[in-house]
């Protein structure tokens, strides 16, 4: 909390208002951030599906259908797993 003057020389207590956002997301950041998304969603699936242990465990707890579901994004994992690194190394190889 801060105390500032206003246009009439009265004392006020509080914050000063903020001004609003700008701008949005533009397509130059989202396009800088999507590899890593990207990337890390095929990092995650492909981590999670290949350890034995939390397979087992979504076996024991998850319902059929579900673990099911989970194991069939083994192919789309691998996929953005390449797909977003060598996004990655584009993006960094044509910006130097």
């Amino acid at each position: 909390m801060c105390a500032t003057f206003n246009k009439t020389r009265k004392l006020v207590l509080g914050n000063p208002p903020r001004e609003p956002m700008k701008r949005g997301m533009t397509p130059a950041a989202l396009d800088a951030i999507f590899p890593y998304i990207c990337f890390a969603y095929g990092a995650m699936m492909t981590f999670t599906l290949n350890m034995p242990a939390l397979v087992r465990i979504a076996d024991e707890k998850l319902p059929p259908e579900l673990a099911a579901q989970w194991k069939g994004h083994r192919t789309l994992g691998a996929i953005c797993l390449v797909v977003g690194g060598l996004w990655i190394l584009q993006n960094l190889w044509l910006a130097h």
